[in-house]
């Protein structure tokens, strides 16, 4: 069995992605808005029914609770104004300020043919 690609998804725990245009206000329109934790549960339920369990792992690492090895490496895109969440494909930082499942698909098949 070939190796699964990591998925790392780097956050914060219940705040919703810069990009999502709430401010964190609680109330309105804002309360539909999924939290970066949320996105990735439903990202991981998308790879699921897509049939690529056995090909990608995903993981959420919370920035506020968790240490990782990549943590200096965020704290650079973050400092160059990339947003939150950052999404990482087979260790290499590629994605910003949200989750697309079909971009992070295209980057996998990149990397499987690589391979």
């Amino acid at each position: 069995m070939e190796d699964k690609i990591n998925v790392e998804i780097f956050g914060v725990k219940g705040e919703v992605p810069e990009e999502s245009g709430c401010e964190g206000c609680g109330g309105g329109s804002c309360n539909d808005v999924p939290t970066m934790d949320e996105e990735t549960v439903a990202l991981q339920k998308y790879f699921t029914d897509k049939g690529l369990d056995d090909k990608v792992d995903v993981t959420f690492i919370d920035l506020r609770e968790e240490d990782h090895e990549m943590v200096s490496e965020i704290k650079k895109f973050l400092e160059e104004g990339y947003n939150l969440p950052l999404v990482s494909v087979g260790g290499l930082m590629r994605f910003y300020g949200g989750i697309a499942p079909e971009q992070i698909i295209r980057e996998i098949e990149r990397q499987e043919k690589e391979n």
